[in-house]
């Protein structure tokens, strides 16, 4: 029998005899301590994961579709192919999680920390970045966006828009303030200069 408990007050929230494959639709696992969990094949859907600590948790091919994960704690967490479609992870700790070939179309990841992070193949189209920490993170094959990692701030493209940091602007105004802004957030002349390079190029990927 596993026992799942608040993380904060221990008090029992459920008691299972698997979490691989269980059915857990719209279950209330708010401020739940899920360390290590093997939710293999789990069904969340609308599940209230919120302020939950899925470190290290095992969530391959889970259901978490229009899952309430934000300010959640998956840190090291396994969610290769995992369907989060519409989750709201803002501000979520998603630093050197593996979300490998995930499907994560239209989820809010807003402020969220995804330093590390794996999405190789994942369908990030209609997906929220605002202010998400990607450096340092696997984006090959992504899909939906176009992203470039130069190293402080990934540039995301997508549609007409176009996201650096916590800055989102079409690629016109990019390409007429792109120094104003970069001075106003410290970057250097060095990392101004190769960010308004790539954003020239991305004009010419737009006006293709």
């Amino acid at each position: 029998m596993i026992v799942i408990r608040n993380r904060y007050t221990g008090e029992i929230m459920l008691k299972i005899d698997s979490l691989v494959e269980a059915d857990l639709r719209d279950v209330n696992l708010a401020c739940a301590d899920l360390t290590g969990a093997n939710l293999i094949d789990a069904d969340l859907t609308r599940a209230n994961l919120r302020v939950a600590n899925l470190t290290d948790a095992i969530l391959t091919d889970a259901d978490l579709e229009s899952a309430d994960l934000r300010h959640a704690d998956l840190r090291g967490a396994n969610l290769r192919g995992a369907n989060l479609s519409h989750a709201n992870l803002y501000a979520a700790n998603l630093v050197r999680v593996d979300l490998t070939d995930a499907d994560l179309r239209g989820a809010d990841l807003s402020g969220a920390d995804m330093r590390d992070i794996d999405l190789t193949d994942a369908n990030l189209e209609g997906a929220n970045l605002i202010c998400a920490n990607l450096r340092r993170a696997n984006l090959r094959n992504t899909q939906g966006i176009h992203a470039f990692n130069l190293g402080r701030d990934v540039i995301i493209a997508h549609a007409s828009q176009v996201q650096i940091g916590c800055e989102k602007h079409s690629i016109d105004h990019w390409l007429e303030h792109y120094e104003e802004i970069g001075d106003n957030n410290e970057y250097t002349a060095k990392q101004i200069e190769i960010y308004g390079k790539t954003l020239e190029l991305i004009k010419l990927l737009f006006t293709e």
